[in-house]
């Protein structure tokens, strides 16, 4: 039990790290800003950050499959990426970004559900 909860203060402190390099671009008041009307410096900050955030997804992804973490840990983790993925600019990032992750099928697999990505070549 408490090798979990010092995973999840671990996880946690990496999400707030990423949150605040994603923190101007996720905002309230840019949370519906198309990802294309960014500049292209903005979007390579986003793509970098995204990058990160998807990297400790995945981590906490396999933390999951594996059952290292309590399920209702996994719940709140599930939900927040769901949320984030649901910000314009992070899922346009990873609308370019997510094959990155198809060494990890099942975790490339959960992102394009996730992020509600339909393409012929994902």
């Amino acid at each position: 039990r408490q090798i979990q909860s010092s995973v999840f203060c671990e996880y946690t402190k990496r999400y707030n790290e990423i949150e605040l390099s994603l923190n101007p671009f996720i905002r309230d008041e840019m949370f519906d800003k198309p990802y294309d009307a960014f500049s292209d410096d903005q979007r390579a900050e986003i793509r970098a950050a995204t990058r990160r955030y998807l990297n400790l997804c995945s981590e906490e992804f396999h933390l999951n499959q594996h059952k290292f973490i309590h399920r209702t840990t996994w719940k709140v983790w599930d939900l927040g990426i769901q949320r984030m993925l649901s910000v314009n600019a992070v899922s346009g990032a990873v609308a370019e970004i997510h094959k990155e992750f198809q060494y990890f099928k099942d975790f490339h697999d959960y992102l394009l559900k996730k992020a509600r990505i339909v393409a012929a070549d994902a």
